[in-house]
């Protein structure tokens, strides 16, 4: 169990985290849970905010309640990332300037913040206790995927291990659940996974990926665009996070023309993507360019212009509606 867990009396009124591994704090908040509040206590005296659902005047009066049947209440703040700063300045101000001693509140913020900003140095400096989340880094993933499979008496083949943290990316969420299904599938088998065997097994047991879904918009390829995007919907992907990949790929296609106006090439415009996962710049920064040359300056005007259409009817619109306004957005991208 992690410092943070190791009992009540080590909590802080105000904890913050923050960093972009979300698995890692996830499990701490977890671990959190688990010190501070009794499994039959937790439908009174815990309780989860998300950012994207509560105002600053929420969480305080959450915070501000007494415990039922615990020494402390718990109050988990999620999605932080999603206040703006005059939100975080307002619970500064009529909760973390002066919290109740009888709460833990904890801060989840996930994402990078810019600490250099007035906001965040005042709320890292108002809370008891802060931590950084910090992803990791490729070669450690590789060590890490590795070790899963040496764990349960499997052994990859020189290489393999790379191959599935370029095909399946950073996140430890999606890394476990499919490692679990590579393992179940290979059961059957003698000897170590070969990288030949771990590319079958790769293209058997996931799906394709949501960050695949930019790319395929980027490209112009219509019908696989419109399948994906109809998958991910179905799976249970919200509407405003795809939104917010598509704006993600516009934004760092204008970035990637700064650059290549600039006479920058690949490297200059892996540089400037500030990607901490290199393997993923390193794959982006060409896509990027060739996505430049088939899209045009028009093409570019036109679909942030569609994007601010189908974020407007989002936040307007009932959530029986969002698939309908995605393929819309779909359909006016290639049109």
């Amino acid at each position: 169990m992690s410092n943070e867990a190791k009992g009540v009396a080590a909590f802080p009124p105000v904890t913050y985290f923050y960093g972009e591994d979300s698995f890692l704090m996830e499990k701490v908040v977890a671990e959190c849970i688990e010190a501070l509040v009794e499994e039959e206590s937790r439908p009174f005296d815990l309780e989860i905010l998300f950012g994207d659902e509560v105002g600053a005047e929420e969480v305080a009066a959450s915070a501000n309640r007494l415990p039922f049947m615990s020494g402390k209440r718990v109050v988990i703040l999620k999605r932080m990332e999603k206040w703006n700063a005059t939100r975080i300045q307002t619970l500064l101000k009529i909760y973390i300037a002066d919290p109740s001693p009888d709460t833990c509140l904890i801060l989840c913020y996930g994402g990078k913040p810019d600490r250099r900003t007035k906001t965040m140095k005042s709320l890292e400096s108002g809370a008891g206790r802060s931590r950084s989340f910090t992803p990791t880094g490729d070669r450690q993933l590789a060590t890490w995927v590795d070790q899963y499979f040496r764990q349960r008496g499997l052994e990859l083949a020189p290489g393999a291990a790379e191959m599935v943290v370029e095909y399946l990316g950073p996140d430890l969420h999606r890394l476990r659940t499919e490692l679990l299904k590579i393992e179940l599938f290979h059961a059957d088998r003698d000897g170590p996974i070969t990288v030949n065997r771990l590319g079958e097994l790769l293209k058997k047991v996931t799906t394709r990926p949501i960050f695949d879904l930019a790319p395929l918009f980027g490209r112009g390829e219509k019908k696989e665009a419109v399948r994906l995007l109809g998958q991910l919907m179905d799976s249970g992907e919200e509407a405003i996070p795809l939104l917010g990949l598509l704006a993600g790929r516009y934004r760092q296609m204008i970035l990637a023309r700064a650059v290549t106006e600039q006479g920058g090439g690949t490297r200059e415009v892996m540089d400037r993507l500030d990607i901490r996962m290199q393997w993923l710049a390193r794959k982006l920064a060409p896509q990027l360019i060739a996505d430049l040359k088939s899209t045009g300056d028009r093409g570019l005007a036109s679909g942030i212009s569609h994007l601010a259409w189908a974020d407007a009817h989002l936040k307007r619109t009932d959530r029986t509606l969002t698939s309908a306004v995605m393929v819309a957005l779909a359909s006016r991208l290639f049109g």
